[in-house]
C-alpha cells in the first residue's frame, strides 16, 4: 500500500531542509531536493520499522505468583521497566521507555485474591498454557 506525505522543505544555510506535514519527527536534509527525497524516505522507513518493532513484541500476558514475597505479577508485554509507579496500596504499575504499561504487580496478593482460580470471560484464546513453577537450577 502506497502513502502519500506532503514534503515541506526550506533552504538552510545551502542545505534543503524538510518534514512530512502528516507525520511528526520525520526530518531531514540534502545537498539537492533528489538527496532529500531519498532521505525523507528512508528517514520515514527507519521510524516505520521501529514502530513495528515496538508493536510487535511479545504479546503473551503472563500472570506469575512468588510464594515467597506473595506477590502476584501480571506481565503485559515484554520489556525492560524503567518506572514503576503505586497507583493503589499494593498495585503497583511497570512501564517501559516509551511509558507503555508492561506489567502489574500485586503485593499481598493472597489476602485480596483467590489464586487457586482462574476464571476467563470471553476471551478469543487459542492457547492456554499452564506450567508450575521450576525449582531454580543450582
Amino acid at each position: 500500500m502506497d502513502r502519500h506525505f506532503t514534503l515541506e522543505y526550506w533552504i538552510d544555510e545551502g542545505w534543503y531542509v524538510g518534514r512530512l506535514k502528516e507525520v511528526p519527527g520525520v526530518f531531514s536534509q540534502g545537498e539537492t531536493l533528489e538527496e532529500l527525497e531519498e532521505n525523507i524516505k528512508e528517514a520515514y522507513s527507519l521510524m516505520m520499522d521501529e514502530e513495528e518493532v515496538l508493536l510487535r513484541g511479545d504479546k503473551n500476558m503472563v500472570f506469575q505468583y512468588y510464594p515467597d514475597t506473595d506477590m502476584l505479577y501480571i506481565k503485559l508485554a515484554d520489556g525492560i521497566s524503567t518506572e514503576s509507579e503505586e497507583v493503589a496500596s499494593g498495585i503497583v504499575l511497570d512501564f517501559d521507555e516509551h511509558n507503555r504499561v508492561i506489567g502489574v504487580e500485586i503485593e499481598d496478593a493472597s489476602k485480596f485474591i483467590d489464586l487457586s482460580r482462574l476464571e476467563l470471560r470471553a476471551l478469543p484464546i487459542v492457547n492456554l498454557i499452564l506450567s508450575e513453577r521450576a525449582p531454580a537450577e543450582t
